[in-house]
């Protein structure tokens, strides 16, 4: 069952949350990963997020793998519902994604 139940994407207030089991977001890792494909190598991200559980001690993580399209949907779906929370919100978000290092030192 999912732990956002109702909303929608413009809406405030129109969404209920089971928070009893959610991860509070401790750590983000990211990796380039290449996937043996008949056609060739392809390229996916690597995606892992962990945390404290909610009211607990326990910890967890989860790796997400995705393509291209499945990162940018997270991108996307992130930076839109930033600028409707709050354009200062959306801005020290681009802020900080400017500033992101570009190779390395």
């Amino acid at each position: 069952m999912s732990k956002i139940i109702g909303g929608s994407a413009f809406g405030r207030g129109d969404a209920l949350i089971d928070t009893d089991k959610a991860v509070l977001l401790g750590n983000v890792h990211v990796a380039i990963i290449g996937a043996a494909r008949q056609t060739g190598v392809e390229t996916v991200i690597g995606l892992e997020l962990s945390g404290r559980v909610n009211h607990s001690t326990d910890e967890h993580e989860h790796l997400y793998l995705m393509d291209a399209d499945g990162a940018a949907a997270i991108i996307s779906d992130l930076l839109g519902l930033a600028g409707r929370a709050n354009p200062r919100f959306l801005a020290m978000l681009l802020e900080r994604i400017e500033n992101l290092p570009k190779e390395q030192p």
